[in-house]
């Protein structure tokens, strides 16, 4: 990657504070040196955060499950927020809560 006249390199800043890796590829042997070598920026494995899994924490701890935890708190801070605004006056009718039902429907006896 090469610097151009804005002082970033094909899109990301050049003030990159690190990078965060997730997902099981991320700790195959090795993975974290190259990426800093790829990215020129301090590199470390993402891990849920432990405080907001209560008892499925030890679970999870992983990297492998870091991306779906993420992904989990945000959809939930999206339905809270949903339902702030008016969600829970229309019948819960918005997208997101739609997507909610239809996966906690599907994995209802595996998960919830």
């Amino acid at each position: 990657m090469s610097p151009t006249k804005s002082g970033t390199r094909d899109g990301i800043d050049s003030c990159l504070s690190g990078v965060v890796l997730t997902g099981g590829g991320a700790l195959l042997d090795g993975m974290v040196e190259i990426a800093e070598q790829v990215f020129d920026a301090p590199v470390r494995l993402g891990y849920p955060e432990r405080d907001r899994f209560g008892g499925l924490v030890e679970d999870i701890q992983s990297p492998s499950w870091a991306a779906a935890a993420g992904l989990a708190l945000v959809s939930q801070r999206a339905h809270a927020l949903e339902q702030r605004a008016g969600g829970a006056k229309r019948g819960g009718s918005g997208r997101l809560t739609h997507f909610v039902s239809k996966f906690r429907n599907r994995f209802s006896g595996s998960i919830f």
